[in-house]
């Protein structure tokens, strides 16, 4: 055999390394799922419970729309619980008032695309003659948008494993909508039992749809609101000044030690 020196200081500084910048690449996909997938998970449950108050109304608030419609929600208000929860304890306190600043402004930013798109879909729903429009517009607003945030999730894991080389996806698959979607879909199918209604066949959606999707990821969108959500918390632009030079300190004594 031949003897060879093992030079395992640079072994360590670069497994040191690479523990930092693991730490800063979770932290930094983990900042961006909240400014991207987590408001527009909270349209998409917004836009439910506004659906959820029409059937109500409507006659066919009975048997299996009635019990998959309240599981729907009841879903969507576990995630929500869960999303306040971690915003109440995280390590850098809580977070929670900032968060439903975020998510308010943001879903007023994208009111008017949303509006568009309801409609969009109410045209082309009127066009099919289908009964009760108003109400399965609801429905079908409802729909699209919790299957564009469960969409948005998986494009946005996806494109963190191709920027990483890791998948950072599993701490938040809870946040994917997947049964709040299952349980409404069934709803929304209770509407259109002959899959007659393509709302990808219909231009007017297919662009309403479009622009939400480039607005909603744009970073123009998560700056203005960023910003504009900050402007109710100025102790929080402090704090984050504060934060940035700590966390510079720490990387330098991390990475000299």
């Amino acid at each position: 055999m031949i003897e060879r020196t093992t030079h395992t200081v640079a072994i360590r500084q670069a497994v040191v390394k690479g523990a930092w910048q693991h730490k800063e690449e979770w932290e930094h996909w983990a900042s961006l799922f909240h400014c991207i997938v987590v408001p527009m998970n909270d349209v998409a449950l917004s836009l439910l419970k506004d659906a959820h108050e029409a059937l109500k109304e409507s006659k066919r608030y009975k048997r299996l729309i009635k019990k998959n419609v309240k599981a729907a929600e009841i879903a969507g208000d576990e995630y929500e619980r869960m999303l306040y929860e971690e915003s109440r304890i995280n390590r850098y306190g809580d977070r929670r008032g900032y968060l439903m600043d975020y998510m308010d402004t943001w879903q007023e930013k994208m009111k008017h695309d949303i509006d568009i798109l309801r409609f969009s879909i109410n045209r082309y729903v009127n066009k099919l003659n289908l009964n009760e429009a108003e109400l399965a517009t609801s429905v079908f607003l409802a729909h699209v948008m919790l299957e564009y945030a469960c969409v948005l999730w998986d494009a946005f894991w996806k494109m963190s494993r191709e920027k990483t080389g890791k998948d950072l996806s599993d701490t938040f698959r809870s946040a994917r909508l997947t049964n709040v979607l299952n349980y409404f879909t069934d709803v929304s199918h209770s509407f259109d039992p002959d899959n007659i209604v393509n709302l990808n066949k219909d231009k007017d959606c297919q662009l309403a749809m479009n622009i939400i999707e480039r607005k909603a990821t744009s970073v123009d969108t998560i700056n203005a609101v960023g910003k504009a959500a900050l402007g109710y918390h100025k102790d929080l632009v402090q704090w984050a000044d504060e934060l940035d030079k700590k966390k510079t300190e720490e990387k330098n004594f991390f990475l000299n030690r």
